[in-house]
């Protein structure tokens, strides 16, 4: 089983929201030039995968799996949810984590630096 990279899965995304695309306008919606765009498309194409998993917040969203499932009937494709009640983004826990932070006297400046990985181990412990 190959794993997307940030390329292909940006792809998939765009075509899943707008499959009327042209390659230039996909190239340019996704960061690539129209040659290596029209490559991971034909690949993508190619790979010809029959399963289809939707997982993480975006799984909650009922018209997105309305949508995707009536595309996959079509494709002759299986997909895969969670249930709803596993299907929560992590906005609770990011705001959790910030403010076991804030308790534990951290703060940062206003200035915006994105964090993507944020781990709780990495919390010093209250004084």
């Amino acid at each position: 089983m190959e794993i997307l990279d940030k390329f292909d899965a940006a792809i998939l995304k765009e075509l899943q929201a707008d499959g009327r695309l042209t390659n230039t306008e996909l190239a340019q919606r996704v960061g690539l030039s129209a040659a290596p765009c029209w490559r991971r498309v034909r690949a993508l194409e190619q790979a010809g995968s029959k399963r289809l998993v939707v997982a993480g917040g975006v799984s909650a969203n009922q018209k997105l799996r309305e949508r995707l499932q009536r595309l996959a009937e079509k494709l002759g494709v299986q997909v895969y949810f969670p249930r709803p009640e596993f299907s929560t983004d992590n906005g609770a826990m990011i705001a959790y984590a910030g403010y076991r932070r804030l308790a534990a006297g951290q703060s940062a400046p206003l200035a915006i630096e994105a964090q993507p990985r944020w781990s709780l181990e990495s919390l010093s412990a209250p004084a």
